[in-house]
C-alpha cells in the first residue's frame, strides 16, 4: 500500500477495511490517523510514532512495535496477538474494550494510561514502568510483572492473575476483596508460610 511508503509520515489520514501484511514503515509518523476495521499481519512499524490517532475494531497479528511513541491516542474494541511492543512508551492513552494476547511489553513505559473493560493474556510487562495506570473491569491473565515499577497504579475492580511479580504490586491500590483473592499467591511469593 503506497500510502505507507510516501515520506514517512501519515497525516489526518483515515484507513477502513484494509488487510495489511508485510510490510516495513520503520520510525513512519502517524498524526490524527484513523484506523478502522482493519488488520494488519507481519508489518514492521518499529520505532513509530501515534499522536492524537483512532484505532477501531482492528487486529494486529505479529506486529513489530518495538520502541514505538503512543500520544494521546485511543483504541477501541481492538486485539493486539503474538506482537511485539517492547520498549514502547504511551502517554495520555485510552484502551476500551481490547483484548492483549501474547504481546511484549518488556520495558514498556505507560503514563496516564487508562484500559477500560479490556482483557491483558500472557502479556509480558517486566521490567516496565506503569506511572498513573488505571484498569476499569479488566482481566489480567497470566500476565507477568518481573521487575516491573508501579506508580498510582489502580486494579480495583479488576481481576488480577499474575505468573510472575506478586512482589512488584507496591505501588497499586486494589480493594479489600482483590486482596483475599491474591492474599495465598503474595503471600507464597514473599516465602509467607501460613498454617493453622
Amino acid at each position: 500500500m503506497t500510502i505507507w511508503q510516501d515520506d514517512g509520515e501519515l497525516d489526518g489520514v483515515r484507513i477502513t477495511g484494509e488487510h495489511l501484511t508485510g510490510f516495513d514503515a520503520t520510525g513512519i509518523r502517524l498524526l490524527d490517523v484513523e484506523l478502522a476495521a482493519t488488520g494488519m499481519t507481519g508489518v514492521v512499524l518499529e520505532r513509530s510514532r501515534w499522536r492524537d490517532c483512532r484505532v477501531s475494531t482492528v487486529r494486529l497479528t505479529g506486529v513489530h512495535l518495538a520502541g514505538s511513541q503512543w500520544d494521546g491516542t485511543e483504541l477501541a474494541e481492538s486485539a493486539i496477538a503474538g506482537s511485539d511492543l517492547s520498549a514502547s512508551r504511551w502517554r495520555r492513552v485510552r484502551l476500551a474494550g481490547c483484548v492483549l494476547d501474547g504481546v511484549n511489553l518488556r520495558r514498556a513505559e505507560w503514563a496516564d494510561v487508562v484500559l477500560s473493560e479490556c482483557v491483558l493474556r500472557e502479556v509480558d510487562l517486566a521490567s516496565a514502568a506503569l506511572a498513573r495506570v488505571r484498569f476499569e473491569r479488566c482481566t489480567l491473565e497470566r500476565v507477568d510483572l518481573t521487575k516491573a515499577r508501579l506508580s498510582e497504579v489502580d486494579l480495583r475492580s479488576s481481576s488480577i492473575d499474575l505468573v510472575r511479580g506478586w512482589d512488584r504490586l507496591g505501588g497499586a491500590v486494589i480493594d479489600h476483596g482483590q486482596l483475599a483473592g491474591i492474599a495465598p499467591a503474595l503471600a507464597d511469593s514473599l516465602g509467607i508460610r501460613v498454617e493453622d
